[in-house]
C-alpha cells in the first residue's frame, strides 16, 4: 500500500497513516496542550528507511552546484508497518564542512525541505531535516549525546535520531537524522518565536559578520553590533553590565560549560566555529546554539576555560564572571555530566541504533557495539579528567570593601627549585604555618605557590614570616621573603627573626594570573610563613 504525502490535502492524511504506524504517546508540546509528532518521532518514533529519488537532471544539478535545491521524491518504510508513505516533490540539496561534505555520487550528507515546493508538506511534524553521513564520527552517537547534555543544561539544541537511506536505489547506510534550525525548532525553547536566528561563519566571529538564516525579516543588527561593544569595553565592571544587556549571560555560561566538558574542540569557545545565535524577542538578549557536535569526547585533556570566541573571552578574563563560570562548570558536571546520566543516555542511544545497525550487517553491528564501549570509555575518562582540573583552576580572589584579600583558603603548593630542602605545612598553636627549611649540603632553594587571577591595577601580597638560623647566598631572591613568579625581590630577610616581608606589583593586562610565591633561598636555616596573615591589598 502507498500513501501518498505530497500537496495539502494529501499531506495531512499521509501523516496520520504515518503516526498510525505505532502506538503513539500523548507529548505535550511545549507551548500548548496539543500533541507534538515531532516529539514522538524523535523520542520513540521507529527509524525510518528513506529511498530518496532524483531524476537524473536534477543530479546533474547537484553535480554542479551541490547547495542549491532540486526535486526528488522519498519514499518511507518504517518496521513493522505495510506499504511506504510517499513524499513529493521534496527539495534536496547537499551539506557539510570542509571534513565532511561528499559529492552525490559519493555518500553525501543531504537536507531535505518537505515544504520547498508543496506548502504544509511535512516529516513527522518536521518541515526540514539533515541526514549527516557521519564521516567525522564513527560511532555514529556524538551529535545525538552531545546535543542532549545541552539540552539538559538549559541550552537549546537540536534533536537527532536515525534513519538509512539509499539514492535511487544506492544504499547509503546509516545516516544521522537531525533536526533544522527553523521555527518548528525555536518553538520548543521559546515563546513566540519570532525573532531572528542567525548563522556564524566558518571559523568566523560575530565581529566578522554573521548570516540571518530565520526570520530575516525581523532582524536587529544593532543588537549583534551592542554585543560586539560590549565584548571590546575594556572595563570589567562595565562590561559586565553591557554583557547582560546583550546576551543572556546565564544561559552563555552553560553554553560555554557543555562545550568544555563535552570537549567541543570545534564549537565556538575554542575555534570560533559551529554555532548559531537566536536574538529573542521576549528578552531583547542574543542566545548562543550548539552546532557541528560530531567530534565531541576525543580528548579528556581538553581545557575548562575556553577564551577564543569573544564572548567567551568577555567572560573568562573578568574575574567575576569567571567566577561564577567555574560555579555553573561545577555544577553541571555534578547535575548533568554524571557518570550515571552518561552511561544513561549513552545506553538509550545504543539501544535504538542497534538494530539499525545489525540490518545493515553483522559487522556493522559488532563495531557498533565495540564503539559504544570505547565510547563509554572516554566519556567515564573526560569525567575524571574534569575533577582533576577543576581542583587545579585557580579562582578569582574576592576582595572585601577594604580592598583586601585573604590567600588562607588558597591552595599553596610546594615547589622545590634546587638542593636540598623540606616543605611543610605545621599547626603551631592552632594557627597553621607554611614551613620551608633548608637541609644544608649547599644553597637550596624552596618555595610554597598559589595562582590568581586579576584584574588590571596595583596590589601589595604582605604577610607575616618568622626567621632561625637563616645564612643567605649572593644573587637576587635571597633569604625568605615573598614575590610574584617572573619577578624580582629586593627584599630578603636571614639570621633569626619575625618579619613583615610586603611585595608591591602591577596587572597591566585586563586580566592577568599570577602566581604567589612564599620562599626560602639559602645555604641553611629556616622559615615559617603565618598562613592566616598572607593576604594581597589591592590600591584604589
Amino acid at each position: 500500500m502507498t500513501h501518498l504525502a505530497g500537496g495539502r490535502t494529501t499531506g495531512v492524511v499521509a501523516a496520520l497513516v504515518v503516526l498510525a504506524c505505532f502506538v503513539p504517546r500523548v507529548v505535550a508540546a511545549e507551548k500548548g496542550n496539543k500533541p507534538d509528532p515531532a516529539s514522538e518521532f524523535f523520542d520513540h518514533g521507529p527509524l525510518p528507511r528513506l529511498h530518496i529519488e532524483i531524476a537524473p537532471p536534477e543530479l546533474d544539478k547537484l553535480r554542479q552546484n551541490p547547495r542549491a535545491y532540486v526535486t526528488c521524491t522519498v519514499r518511507e518504510s518504517l518496521p513493522g508497518a505495510d506499504g511506504e508513505t510517499v513524499y513529493q516533490p521534496v527539495g534536496v540539496h547537499l551539506k557539510g564542512g570542509a571534513g565532511s561534505f561528499r559529492g552525490v555520487d559519493d555518500r553525501p550528507g543531504l537536507t531535505l525541505n518537505f515544504r520547498r515546493f508543496t506548502n504544509g508538506q511535512t516529516f513527522h511534524g518536521l518541515g526540514r531535516f539533515h541526514l549527516n553521513n557521519s564521516v567525522q564520527d564513527s560511532t555514529y552517537m556524538s551529535e545525538n549525546l552531545g546535543n542532549a547534555l545541552f539540552r539538559d543544561a538549559g541550552v537549546p539544541a537540536a534533536r537527532v535520531t536515525y534513519a538509512r537511506a539509499w539514492i535511487n536505489g544506492r544504499d547509503l547506510g546509516v545516516m544521522v537524522l537531525k533536526e533544522a534550525f527553523d521555527d518548528g525548532f525555536l518553538k520548543q525553547f521559546f515563546d513566540g518565536p519570532r525573532g531572528t536566528l542567525y548563522e556564524g561563519g566558518f571559523c568566523a566571529d560575530i565581529d566578522a559578520g554573521i548570516s540571518e538564516r530565520v526570520n530575516p525579516a525581523n532582524k536587529k543588527p544593532e543588537k549583534v553590533k551592542e554585543l560586539i561593544e560590549a565584548c571590546n569595553e575594556n572595563d570589567v565592571a562595565a562590561r559586565r553590565r553591557k554583557l547582560a544587556a546583550a546576551v543572556d549571560v546565564e544561559r552563555f555560561m552553560s553554553f560555554m560549560a557543555v562545550e568544555a566538558l563535552t570537549a567541543h574542540w570545534d564549537g565556538y569557545c575554542s575555534q570560533v566555529n559551529n554555532y548559531r545565535v537566536y536574538h529573542d524577542p521576549a528578552s531583547d538578549r542574543l542566545i548562543f546554539l550548539p552546532h557541528g557536535t560530531d567530534q565531541l569526547f576525543g580528548n579528556d585533556g581538553f581545557p575548562l576555560v575556553l577564551e577564543h570566541g569573544m564572548v567567551a573571552r568577555a567572560i573568562a578574563t573578568d574575574p567575576e564572571a569567571r567566577a561564577r563560570y567555574l560555579d555553573r562548570l561545577t555544577e553541571l558536571r555534578r547535575k548533568v555530566f554524571t557518570p550515571d546520566n552518561l552511561n544513561r543516555t549513552l545506553d538509550a542511544i545504543s539501544a535504538r541504533l542497534a538494530p539499525l545497525m545489525a540490518e545493515v550487517g553483522d559487522g556493522d553491528a559488532r563495531r557498533h557495539k565495540e564503539q559504544t564501549e570505547s565510547l563509554r570509555r572516554r566519556l567515564l575518562d573526560r569525567a575524571e579528567s574534569v575533577d582533576r582540573m577543576l581542583a587545579a583552576l585557580p579562582r578569582p580572589l574576592k576582595f572585601g570593601g577594604d580592598g583586601v584579600a585573604s590567600l588562607a583558603g588558597a591552595q599553596w603548593s610546594p615547589q622545590r627549585g634546587g638542593g636540598n630542602a623540606t616543605l611543610d605545612r605545621p599547626d603551631e598553636a592552632g594557627r597553621p604555618l607554611l614551613h620551608v627549611r633548608s637541609d644544608g649540603g649547599g644553597e637550596s632553594i624552596a618555595s610554597f605557590r598559589t595562582t590568581v587571577l586579576l584584574t588590571r591595577g596595583s596590589y601589595t601580597f604582605e604577610g607575616r614570616c618568622r626567621t632561625s638560623g637563616v645564612t643567605t647566598p649572593q644573587g637576587q631572591n635571597a633569604g625568605a621573603g615573598l614575590r610574584i613568579s617572573g619577578a624580582r625581590r629586593d627584599e630578603g630577610f636571614a639570621g633569626n627573626g619575625d618579619w613583615k616581608p610586603a611585595f608591591k606589583f602591577e596587572v597591566a593586562d585586563p586580566a592577568r594570573e599570577v602566581v604567589l610565591v612564599c620562599e626560602l633561598r639559602a645555604g641553611a636555616g629556616e622559615a615559617w610563613f603565618d598562613l592566616d596573615s598572607l593576604k594581597l591589598r589591592r590600591a584604589d
